[in-house]
C-alpha cells in the first residue's frame, strides 16, 4: 500500500542520522525506515525481516525538483504518530510492529519488526487509552534506537 509524506512527528529528541539510499527508492515523510543488507534505508514494505532504523524525515525522489536523492534524514528517537490497524487493541506500553504499509502499526508481531511501544499520552490526554484500531484513527508511538547497533 503506498503512502503519501506526513509530518508524524509528536516530539522527538533530535536523535537524526543521515543514511545512504539508492536513488529509485521511494520513502515518504513520516515512513517506517529499515537498514537493507547494504546499510541502505529501505521502507517497510521492502524490507519485512531487516532491521528497523526510524522514521524517515525526507522524502524520495523530491519530484518537485525531478530530483533523487543519495541519503535520507531518519530520527531513531521519539514519538510519533502513526495509523492503527482496523481492530487492533493498543494499550499504554505495548509493543506495536510494522503494518499494512510504512504509516501503519499493529500490535500483531507474526514476523513483522518492532517499531516501538504505545506511548501512555496520547495527544496530551493520558486517559485516551486504551484505543481501538480503525479507518481514520492514529496513535502515538515512543520509537527507540535499533540501528545502528551500539556497544558498550
Amino acid at each position: 500500500m503506498a503512502t503519501t509524506p506526513q509530518h508524524t512527528f509528536v516530539r522527538h529528541e533530535w536523535d537524526r542520522f543521515q543514511m545512504g539510499i539508492a536513488g529509485a527508492t521511494a520513502i515518504n515523510q513520516g515512513d517506517n525506515v529499515f537498514a537493507g543488507a547494504d546499510g541502505r534505508a529501505l521502507p517497510m514494505s521492502a524490507a519485512s525481516a531487516l532491521q528497523y532504523a526510524g522514521v524517515a524525515e525526507d522524502t524520495n525522489p523530491v519530484t518537485s525538483l525531478l530530483d533523487q536523492l543519495s541519503e535520507i534524514t531518519v530520527v531513531r528517537r521519539g514519538t510519533f504518530r502513526f495509523k492503527t490497524t482496523v481492530g487492533d487493541v493498543y494499550d499504554p506500553g505495548e509493543a506495536v510492529y510494522g503494518g499494512a504499509d510504512a504509516q501503519t502499526v499493529t500490535v500483531t508481531s507474526s514476523g513483522a519488526t518492532k517499531v516501538g511501544y504505545v506511548s501512555p499520552n496520547q495527544a496530551g490526554n493520558p486517559n485516551a487509552l486504551p484505543i481501538t484500531g480503525a479507518a481514520g484513527v492514529s496513535i502515538d508511538v515512543i520509537i527507540e534506537p535499533q540501528w545502528p547497533a551500539t556497544t558498550v
